[in-house]
């Protein structure tokens, strides 16, 4: 778990009773069960219903061409089709669940958490819904790729369902045998993470992707009990990718070359941070001078009128999530605080319920 467990209790004592989630729970309440094979497209080439599929969201049809193809990259630009495929379905899967288990945990509501394990079923268990364990269609491109690895990051966030299901006790609906179920199919997408030539791509790359990859692997092997691998994992593959990817002044060059440069800066250091919360549950110890470094580069710049990179469309504010997980990382009060000041409700799965503007 990142979250140790007397912090997920302290966390349930304080949005016990708050009107905004149990607002959210009640609306998603009427959501039918998740699930891929729901898709309205033509699938790649050896695609089946059961298979995540997602098209690159930068890939446009090219307008110089008849049938379109092949499709032409505007990176920032995001094709609306994007969204007809499963990167929404998944991420409104780990949305609705992660915040029916945490309504539900806090509030001792067995609905709310019945309603999540119908959503989980159907997503991990039944064979006529689930995914299967591969995201190989990922970020196809029509007429240039099937499947390309930068689509496995949409799967980073099914690891906040596996932490709440470490604390969530059993039931008529939810028994060992499910939560077994649930383990073996993280243990098959692992693998093929692992051992897929896909999959061993993604873990090769420079950016964001790869540190999001780093802590997909580490959590999916924490939720199946393997704490030497993950540790193992930080020390030989994610410590080494600070050298690559940190500039001396704490900036993250590759994440400053995009269009999108603070929302791509402010979320390859989120990941770094929340892979050395990791370790440091681990007992791995990450070099926490340059991470320091990169957050107050970052908050010194990304509001400057002289920010000189390029910046598409709008940006927001930080993450609450950077903060809480530098919270955890530093033990630092002022943290909390920006994470509660920088609060949006919902956002990103883990919420932090102090204000309640809408994203």
């Amino acid at each position: 778990m990142i979250y140790p467990k007397e912090m997920w209790c302290q966390f349930f004592s304080e949005v016990r009773g708050n009107p905004e989630l149990e607002r959210l729970a009640t609306e998603a309440m009427a959501t039918p069960p998740y699930t891929v094979t729901r898709k309205q497209h033509v699938l790649p080439n050896g695609g089946t219903p059961n298979d995540f599929v997602s098209i690159g969201p930068y890939w446009w049809p090219d307008p110089e061409k008849a049938d379109g193809l092949p499709w032409i990259r505007r990176d920032g630009e995001i094709n609306p089709v994007f969204y007809e495929y499963d990167s929404k379905t998944i991420f409104d899967f780990t949305t609705d669940v992660s915040l029916l288990l945490l309504a539900g945990l806090a509030n001792g509501r067995q609905e709310w958490l019945d309603k999540a394990f119908e959503h989980i079923e159907s997503w991990f268990i039944t064979p006529a819904t689930s995914m299967n364990p591969n995201m190989k269609y990922g970020q196809f491109v029509p007429g240039r790729a099937e499947g390309r690895c930068f689509g496995i990051i949409d799967g980073k966030e099914l690891y906040w369902i596996f932490e709440l299901l470490e604390i969530t006790p059993f039931s008529q609906k939810w028994t060992p045998e499910k939560l077994q179920a649930v383990k073996d199919w993280t243990k098959e997408m692992l693998h093929w993470l692992l051992t897929d030539p896909i999959g061993v791509e993604e873990g090769n790359t420079l950016n964001n992707h790869a540190i999001s990859y780093d802590c997909m692997v580490c959590m999916f092997a924490l939720f199946l009990g393997d704490k030497e691998f993950a540790a193992k994992y930080l020390r030989e593959r994610t410590i080494p990718r600070i050298d690559q990817q940190f500039a001396p002044d704490g900036s993250l060059p590759l994440e400053l070359s995009r269009t999108n440069s603070k929302g791509y800066s402010a979320f390859g250091l989120w990941s770094f941070i929340q892979a050395a919360v990791l370790g440091r549950q681990l007992g791995v110890v990450f070099p926490n001078e340059i991470l320091k470094r990169g957050l107050a580069w970052l908050e010194a710049n990304i509001d400057s009128p002289n920010w000189k990179w390029a910046q598409i469309v709008p940006f927001r504010c930080i993450s609450p999530h950077l903060y809480q997980f530098a919270w955890m990382l530093w033990d630092d009060p002022s943290m909390l605080k920006k994470a509660i000041a920088n609060s949006l409700v919902p956002w990103n799965r883990m919420l932090v319920l102090r204000g309640h503007d809408k994203a």
